[in-house]
């Protein structure tokens, strides 16, 4: 899961990532977390940065005759002020 300033995951089972933004025109930092078997996953943040996680889990779709796979997507964005 990829995003424009950073990503990661929330959802049961889902793959995705964290990183960070350090503001207009810094470094993007991306890394790819799992959720544990309760669907959580905890991420280290830093204060100063944006944060976007998002997180997607694919499962084959149920009796379909024109979709292959069903998709769950979720996003959170945040920011962590500077202390």
């Amino acid at each position: 899961a990829n995003a424009v300033g950073a990503d990661g995951t929330s959802t049961n089972g889902g793959n995705g990532g964290s990183g960070s933004a350090g503001g207009a025109g810094g470094d993007v930092t991306i890394s790819l977390h799992r959720t544990n078997s309760d669907g959580v996953a905890s991420i280290l943040v830093a204060s100063g940065h944006d944060y976007l996680f998002d997180g997607v889990v694919l499962i084959a779709a149920d009796n379909s005759e024109k979709a292959v796979w069903d998709t769950f997507w979720a996003t959170l964005t945040f920011a962590v002020p500077i202390k």
